[in-house]
């Protein structure tokens, strides 16, 4: 429990770190690109999240475990080609997908706006995929190698930057600028995380550097070392990917038959339900989860006591934090977005 709260501490302060940047973008955002941007904006994010998802085949997620558990049982070799073949595998796919996904932003536009408009936001937005299914894999690999700190500083300055960048740029240029310094934070932060990435599996594996050539690729690249990850990876994907396409597919039928404004005045209450919690969450499962995947098949006794410690400090921090938002939906959506989203307070507590 000592350990699950000291690495708590670490998230949770980069968790609050990152929630008043994100609440202050939201804001930002809110004021002066309106309901109509907000909807835009939405989805456009909801959808890069799902092809995000989808190019990732869950695996991102489903390494951490083995990651925890090849390095507590010190096989390096098979940690060193388990990383090299996800990479390879999650990075081609991703690539496929971009060019794919470029050639039909037609179609794209007509599944989430219901018309072809925002063809050039569509296309800006697509190029984030491949270095977004990169960086969540080199984030996952972090988690497993419970290097919190790292994954704590790296999430702080993103979200910093990020929303940095976006307010300089949103102000004149109102959602182009947005998409466009989405962008282009993404690519510079990520750039700087992997130089801190590379030599965090030096530190531990040694010869992260091979991972830069194909050769490195190519000599660490077996599929069949996927095979224990195919589980996790699948339930990950459908999980995620249900949620959301569901999300896309809610605003997509507002847009066609209300229009941007009502599709955008009911952001907050999505945004409340999976931003915030998802958050809480994360920044607790950061620790856990590659802990309890360490002790999962050497020490069933305190694999559970741990087990139970963290769902006992799950439900402390979200049920609290779960229980304000409901009550308080009426000042919250005013104040952290504006007057024009009143519409999403009753669903707030849904």
């Amino acid at each position: 429990m000592k350990n699950l709260l000291k690495a708590s501490i670490i998230t949770g302060t980069a968790f609050l770190i990152n929630l008043i940047f994100n609440t202050i973008r939201a804001k930002i955002v809110a004021v002066f690109l309106g309901p109509s941007g907000v909807a835009i904006m939405a989805q456009l994010g909801g959808f890069t999240t799902l092809v995000i998802t989808l190019c990732s085949l869950g695996l991102t997620t489903a390494i951490v475990r083995y990651v925890a558990e090849y390095k507590a049982a010190g096989r390096h070799q098979d940690l060193k080609t388990l990383i090299g073949t996800v990479a390879v595998v999650v990075s081609v796919v991703s690539i496929i997908v971009t060019l794919l996904m470029l050639l039909l932003i037609p179609l794209v536009s007509q599944i989430i706006f219901g018309k072809e408009i925002f063809l050039l936001l569509i296309a800006l937005s697509i190029l984030n995929i491949p270095i977004s299914v990169i960086t969540n894999l080199a984030v996952s690999l972090l988690q497993g190698l419970k290097e919190i700190k790292l994954d704590a500083i790296f999430s702080v300055f993103a979200t910093v930057f990020s929303g940095i960048l976006l307010i300089v740029l949103l102000i004149p240029f109102g959602v182009t600028g947005a998409v466009v310094a989405s962008l282009v934070a993404n690519y510079v932060t990520s750039a700087i995380f992997f130089v801190f990435v590379f030599r965090s599996l030096n530190k531990h594996l040694g010869s992260s550097l091979k991972y830069l050539r194909f050769k490195g690729y190519r000599s660490y690249l077996r599929i069949n070392s996927l095979r224990p990850l195919t589980g996790i990876a699948f339930a990950s994907l459908i999980g995620g990917g249900i949620t959301n396409f569901a999300d896309i597919l809610i605003r997509s039928n507002l847009i066609q038959v209300f229009g941007l404004v009502a599709a955008g005045s009911i952001q907050p209450a999505l945004t409340f339900s999976a931003q915030y919690t998802g958050l809480l969450g994360g920044a607790i499962s950061t620790y856990a989860v590659p802990r309890l995947s360490e002790l999962s098949n050497t020490d069933r006794p305190l694999f559970q006591k741990e087990y139970n410690d963290y769902i006992r400090l799950m439900l402390l921090v979200v049920t609290p934090f779960a229980i304000l938002v409901a009550i308080g939906a009426s000042f919250l959506v005013p104040l952290l977005y504006s007057d024009r989203f009143s519409a999403s307070i009753p669903l707030v507590p849904l």
